[in-house]
């Protein structure tokens, strides 16, 4: 097979992947509808959990509200991943002015 072949099979792949993430149960079309899912779960956490967590990461599955915690981002991710393989999560570090990240 040649470099070329097997280049064009490689992006037909990756393709269809992208495809199939695009019609999993878990997508959301926007950045700012999984934050508004996300956000009331994230206050409700800050308010229980911020100043014994500060400055942790949550990270948020929106479709089940179910949240994942810890300091490493990478960590947590791999958490969150192993029960939601296909998901999509929405992180805040727990502090009162919040960054956010969606992965």
């Amino acid at each position: 097979m040649s470099k070329e072949a097997s280049q064009d099979i490689e992006k037909r792949n990756v393709e269809a992947e992208n495809l199939g993430d695009r019609n999993s149960e878990y997508s959301y079309p926007i950045k700012e509808e999984l934050d508004r899912i996300c956000y009331p779960v994230f206050q409700r956490l800050m308010a229980d959990l911020g100043m014994r967590y500060k400055d942790w990461i949550v990270m948020i599955e929106p479709e089940s509200k179910e949240y994942f915690l810890g300091q490493d981002a990478h960590e947590i991710l791999t958490r969150a991943c192993k029960k939601y393989p296909k998901g999509k999560f929405f992180g805040y570090r727990l502090n009162t002015d919040p960054s956010v990240d969606e992965l």
